[in-house]
């Protein structure tokens, strides 16, 4: 297999291994060949189902009986036959699947489904997955006695080859969470109950979510879920329990895998779905109180900055009711400032009347301590995705397989870091660098420009955490911004703009009178707005005077209404409704891009908030200072509340009191630096005491994949749930599909009906070509 050789040049060329890795990875690669040759774990289930015949009379309970008996006994049987250990068995089970995954996915989709087709077939890839966590629960089991010696872990765990999996192929993998999802294994651990209540009651803020799932030990999801009996509150659904197979399934790699995947259909699936819910309501709800609040405080400071005018009451500018004369020279001269201040010196000097003051040391303040703030986060998401990396590269020794690397390679960090929060911080430094140490008291229009865009982008920073809360805002404003970006759209767009730009130099050239960038906004607003000013410019307004005196106003007049044509009946016609064609299909799967930017926003979260992680460096320090019960549920919090508030007061003490109370300058600044080291803290605290564990709980996503106990996923999901909701599959095509699956199984009967009369059956031999023909003369 040609993968192979593809890993080992990967593996030296970019030197992501040592010599030594490099020899602990032969063993690996001379596993991988000798599984080129077997079949992965749907092609084995579809051995021997070619024939798969049966009565639709039989009692379907006696034939799933039936079909379970069989295929535990096939995938016992299997990992006899393969004569290696349940540990190695199971290993080689996954890995064969992802590499047939990488070599030929479509291939793996196709047996994927025809093996999911026929209940004999899925039947025994339900039971060959259970082996195969038996055989990955071993080797858990191993890695952790291993660790406990001080040696390094032998095998990759379960949930990294399933990251890879997502990568190569979501959908597959998606089917294969799926599978694991376990109605038996629950049920199981409820028999002792005398009533099993089959309803639960889901409420959310907007809407109700479809599901409600629990992340704990075994025993202990008892006591978070409340069954109930069917009863009139609306918010009370029937619904259908599991128990996800696989242990400390909420791991950061699978999260990382569905964030950066581009095949949004795997969050459609029941299993992803109850992945992001679980972390959603435990912790993601918590996150998003709390970032939603300190954007509110940033975007009310900076509007009360700006709102306000040099030496008026705070938000005065909000109170006007007559237009004011922004160079009113006896504003400026009142002020300190000549007459004609807004057009003297360069353009980054000028100064317009009734602006807003320079120095506000309280709004500055904070400005400061978020600045600060954003910026330990950006470098602890950083530092975290390196330590990410270096255990992704770790995975690849212990797999043989390289796609670790891809999930958390470089260009997956700068998709990632790529965002609104990145230009906001650039915004906000920039204007908190002008205004640093100034006390001259109106701002430049330079600066009040700036102000506007750092208020511009806030207000944008606050929808960011407001994106993932389920409610028809939200998803309206993910179904635009999927239109816009999509990729017919900015082709289509860029065209535009192309040929608009063109045929403003072209215009220039005729025109002698306007500058260029007059040119462009003017005929954009005759072009695309179809505004009168801007037609007037493009020879729109004309008579016969102007006709008789200049003889370009004729080609001006021809090639403004051929502009017109073009681009205002023609073009902007056809970009409306390429974006409601494209408004249109992203409406249709909203919620799976919804849940993907779910998932974004928590594998951000888990690499820059969660600060207070077990295992960690930080958290090793307060160990040895016998301080670590201070950054646990819920005194995190506290502490984070009380330092944030305590350096909010202190900056009402900075805006009232004048600064010569403070006796001398240093004071001041001691105070003010005090108070931004005290709401950087509190607010970091406060973010970080989301994901921090509880006393006596478990950390859901340590510094290492190395959880002390296990955790199960329990779902309860509503009897109706369906995917095809979330696809957005028309009830008209559903009808179509099933269709074409009856008729499908129809044939699949008659061929197996065929084959059967063929083997029972003797060969009758053909009459002789002399006979039939007169046979067929006589009936003639």
């Amino acid at each position: 297999m040609d993968i192979f050789k593809v890993v080992k040049t990967i593996r030296w060329t970019t030197g992501w291994l040592s010599v030594e890795q490099l020899d602990q990875a032969k063993e690996r690669d001379a596993n991988l060949k000798n599984l080129s040759d077997t079949k992965n774990l749907f092609e084995k289930a579809l051995e021997g189902t070619e024939l798969e015949t049966g009565s639709d009379d039989e009692d379907p309970e006696v034939k799933a009986a039936a079909r379970t008996r069989d295929a535990d006994k096939f995938a016992t049987d299997d990992q006899k036959k393969a004569e290696l250990s349940p540990e190695n068995w199971a290993e080689n089970i996954m890995v064969k699947l992802i590499c047939d995954a990488a070599t030929n996915p479509k291939a793996v989709r196709k047996v994927v489904k025809k093996a999911l087709g026929k209940p004999k077939s899925r039947d025994r890839v339900r039971a060959m997955l259970k082996k195969v966590m038996e055989g990955y629960n071993a080797i858990n089991e191993k890695n952790k006695e291993m660790r406990k010696r001080g040696e390094g872990d032998e095998h990759a765990t379960f949930t990294d080859l399933m990251a890879q999996l997502i990568y190569l192929v979501p959908t597959v993998a998606g089917t294969v969470l799926d599978l694991l999802l376990d109605e038996d294994e629950i049920n199981q651990e409820m028999k002792d109950e005398k009533d099993l209540k089959n309803h639960i009651r889901i409420k959310g803020v907007f809407m109700n979510d479809p599901m409600k799932c629990v992340y704990a030990g075994k025993e202990q999801w008892k006591n978070k879920v409340k069954l109930l009996r069917r009863g009139r509150d609306p918010d009370v659904y029937e619904v259908r329990r599991y128990k996800c197979l696989l242990p400390n399934v909420l791991d950061l790699d699978l999260i990382q895998a569905m964030a950066y995947t581009n095949n949004v259909e795997i969050f459609a699936k029941k299993s992803v779905q109850a992945i992001l819910y679980c972390a959603w309501r435990k912790l993601m709800v918590h996150a998003v109180k709390i970032q939603t609040f300190l954007a509110l405080v940033d975007l009310l400071s900076v509007l009360a900055w700006g709102m306000t005018t040099e030496k008026g009451s705070v938000f005065d500018r909000l109170l006007w009711n007559e237009t004011h004369d922004d160079k009113d020279p006896e504003w400026l001269k009142e002020n300190g400032y000549s007459s004609t201040i807004w057009q003297e010196g360069s353009a980054w000097e000028h100064v317009y009347a009734y602006g807003s003051p320079r120095h506000a040391p309280s709004v500055w303040n904070i400005l400061a301590a978020s600045t600060l703030r954003q910026f330990i986060n950006f470098v602890w998401k950083t530092c975290s995705w390196h330590q990410r990396q270096q255990a992704a590269m770790e995975a690849q020794t212990k797999s043989g397989l390289q796609f670790m690397g891809y999930i958390w390679g470089h260009y997956a960090y700068f998709q990632m870091i790529l965002n609104a929060d990145l230009f906001l911080f650039f915004s906000k430094l920039i204007f908190l660098c002008f205004t640093f140490g100034r006390k001259e008291e109106v701002m430049t229009g330079f600066e009040q420009a700036a102000l506007s865009g750092t208020f511009s982008l806030t207000l944008i920073g606050l929808l960011s955490p407001f994106r993932v809360v389920a409610c028809k805002v939200s998803l309206s404003l993910m179904a635009i911004k999927r239109a816009v970006v999509n990729p017919d759209v900015l082709h289509f767009f860029t065209f535009l703009f192309v040929m608009f730009s063109f045929f403003m130099f072209a215009w220039g050239i005729v025109d002698r009178e306007n500058t260029l960038l007059c040119a462009f906004v003017q005929g954009f607003r005759g072009l695309v707005v179809g505004d009168g000013d801007g037609m007037d410019l493009m020879g729109m307004k004309t008579d016969d005077k102007t006709v008789q005196n200049d003889e370009a106003h004729k080609f001006k007049a021809a090639f403004g209404i051929l502009g017109m044509i073009l681009f205002f009946s023609y073009l902007m016609n056809l970009l409306i409704a390429i974006f409601s064609n494209t408004y249109e299909e992203a409406d249709k799967m909203v919620w799976l891009y919804f849940h993907q930017a779910r998932a974004q926003d928590l594998r951000e979260n888990i690499l820059g908030l969660h600060k207070f992680r077990r295992g960690g460096h930080f958290m090793m320090l307060m160990d040895k200072l016998n301080l670590t019960d201070h950054f646990e549920k819920p005194k995190a919090l506290y502490l984070g509340i009380a330092m944030f508030g305590v350096g909010f007061v202190i900056q009402f003490g900075v805006h009232l009191l004048p600064e010569h109370i403070f006796v001398r300058e240093w004071v001041f600044y001691v105070t003010t630096l005090v108070s931004i080291i005290l709401l950087t803290l509190g607010a970091t605290f406060m973010e970080a005491s989301v994901y921090a564990p509880g006393d006596g709980e478990q950390d859901w996503f340590p510094a290492e994949d190395n959880p002390t106990t296990d955790h199960y996923m329990y779902v309860f999901c509503r009897s109706d749930f369906d995917s095809n909701l979330f696809l957005g599959t028309e009830e008209l095509d559903r009808e179509m599909e099933e269709a074409q699956r009856r008729v499908k199984k129809m044939h699949d009967k008659i061929d197996n009906l065929t084959e059967v009369l063929k083997e029972c059956l003797p060969a009758i031999p053909a009459p002789p070509k002399e006979e039939m023909k007169q046979q067929e003369q006589g009936d003639g």
